[in-house]
């Protein structure tokens, strides 16, 4: 067949469209017919087609065969990052760029599945995993040992089939990894960079003795010292805080400095030693602002009244970031004995509520979830003004679903402040409106989320919240337990939905549901001021 030319291609192209998917399949296959020739013009449509017809070039491409694919299909995947539309087409476009790859592709691909490798998307992630595996190249063993934690199922396999991979493609060479010495490894790190360097990092973390050679990295000249404070950051022991006490005292590095000043915020928990104290207020005086802000973060965290109130102060800045930094130091840092900033910390976080409904990103829900947790660090039993602190917490579950922090720092907050305490009196129950979020809650995906939401509501909740046992229906009808539970929080709320719940769940197929929905509806029924009752005219009556 001729290749066809420029405008007879583009209109083939368009009719990939065509809604009959046997038609299309021929369409394709006509495509692939005309070979290798015909790639830039695919490539050049793959950028303005629209979405269905997008997945059907990357088909084509990757079925001509032809390794001059592989770039288009690459920057195809790099592009369209983050777009919901071309999800199914990224995904097969890393399929075909596995196809096609050979070994002499290898050094240019892995920079490109490096990129990949943290996608949002978990099916590009989960083939870049196992493409990287491909040729046997030893970097990427850290990084698919990582992966086989990600939340995602077909991620992790394909990184245990990548694994799989490299272990019968470099098993010798991986045991002379294993044996490679301390010494080795350490120069190693020193003398790399990129991809190189990341490797033999994971190797040193994994090694029993992984403080002790960060440590020593610290100790010597030139960049391994920056490395090694990056490692002690990573590693979480909290013995990092001698080693960034002794090396902030040691080093005229003002990124160094800043780094000790983050390991000790990072692992003090108001808890600082007189030595600390001295290192924080000296970088609050530091001419470098990195270091001024490190110091701002590790005084939060340091449970010196003057230093925590310095930190607090920052809450107010104009500075969005000096703000977050704040509120992330106290959340680590605020202890019951600082009562005294909650006024502040209600403030910020009415502020950082209002922040979060108008820029709706993740930074603005970060400042608002640390806040969350600074607050919940001061409660304790002798709090006053506990339902105040109850109020902001269940605000904040407001539009939380979509912002994880705000929303199990609100539950933990919340759950700070009832638990072990008795449910609250009818009188001082939360406002119906206030319970809203929470009745919503009920239906969340994740089962601890929604049996926080259903103890708090039994805590809290007024009667009469409609909300409640219209969340409550479509969980109790496919958990059992979770119906068994919601029994005492659909009597508490009353009302005629309510009872028609009850009625449901009395003929459940569990029997201990039915018997507590039973006697629930009871219960209600009985306390009502007018019993519900049906006349029935008797027979004979005219």
């Amino acid at each position: 067949m001729a290749t066809p030319s420029p405008e007879q291609l583009a209109a083939l192209i368009d009719r990939l469209d065509h809604p009959d998917a046997i038609f299309q399949r021929e369409l394709m296959d006509n495509l692939v017919s005309l070979g290798p020739e015909i790639i830039p013009n695919l490539a050049a449509n793959l950028s303005m087609a629209e979405p269905n017809v997008k997945t059907c070039l990357v088909r084509i491409l990757a079925e001509i065969g032809d390794a001059r694919a592989i770039l288009p299909l690459m920057r195809f995947v790099f592009d369209n990052r983050g777009s919901i539309e071309d999800a199914d087409a990224r995904g097969l476009a890393m399929q075909g760029i596995m196809k096609l790859a050979r070994p002499e592709h290898a050094s240019k691909l892995f920079d490109f599945l490096w990129d990949m490798r943290q996608d949002a998307d978990p099916f590009v992630r989960g083939y870049a995993l196992e493409a990287m595996a491909r040729f046997g190249d030893r970097r990427a063993e850290p990084i698919l040992r990582g992966a086989l934690s990600d939340e995602h199922e077909f991620v992790r396999q394909r990184a245990k089939l990548g694994l799989e991979h490299l272990e019968q493609n470099t098993g010798t060479e991986q045991l002379a990894q294993n044996e490679t010495s301390d010494a080795a490894i350490l120069q190693k790190i020193r003398g790399s960079d990129g991809a190189d360097r990341a490797y033999w990092l994971g190797i040193l973390t994994e090694r029993p003795n992984a403080f002790e050679l960060a440590s020593a990295l610290v100790r010597e000249e030139g960049k391994g010292q920056l490395i090694g404070l990056q490692l002690l950051q990573q590693l979480q022991d909290p013995r990092a805080r001698q080693i960034a006490t002794r090396h902030y005292r040691a080093t005229r590095d003002a990124a160094n400095q800043a780094i000790c000043l983050r390991l000790l915020a990072q692992y003090m928990r108001a808890d600082a030693s007189h030595s600390e104290l001295e290192i924080i207020r000296d970088g609050h005086a530091h001419s470098d602002p990195f270091v001024r802000m490190a110091a701002l973060a590790a005084g939060g965290a340091s449970g010196d009244g003057a230093l925590v109130d310095q930190t607090a102060r920052a809450l107010e800045s104009r500075d969005f970031h000096t703000a977050l930094n704040a509120a992330e130091a106290l959340s680590n840092g605020t202890t019951p004995e600082m009562r005294r900033l909650i006024p502040r910390l209600r403030d910020a976080l009415d502020r950082a509520f209002k922040k979060r409904w108008s820029a709706r990103d993740e930074e603005s829900a970060l400042l608002e979830a640390h806040l969350l947790r600074a607050l919940g660090n001061v409660v304790d039993d002798r709090l006053v003004g506990r339902r105040d602190i109850e109020l902001d917490a269940l605000r904040s579950l407001d539009g939380a679903r979509d912002h994880w922090p705000v929303l199990s720092s609100a539950l933990r907050l919340l759950r700070q402040t009832s638990e072990d305490r008795r449910p609250l009196a009818s009188d001082e129950r939360w406002p119906r409106a206030a319970t809203r979020q929470l009745a919503d809650l009920l239906g969340h995906e994740n089962l601890k989320v929604r049996d926080r939401a259903l103890a708090l509501l039994l805590y809290g909740a007024p009667a009469d919240v409609t909300e409640i046992p219209l969340a409550v229906e479509r969980p109790a009808r496919l958990d059992m337990d979770f119906a068994l539970r919601a029994v005492p929080l659909l009597e508490q709320t009353g009302g005629e939905r309510s009872k028609e719940v009850l009625d449901m769940l009395a003929n459940a197929p569990d029997e201990q549901v039915r018997l507590a929905a039973a006697a629930a509806a009871r219960r209600l029924r009985n306390s009502q001021d007018v019993i519900d009752a049906t006349f029935v005219k008797p027979s004979g009556w005219d």
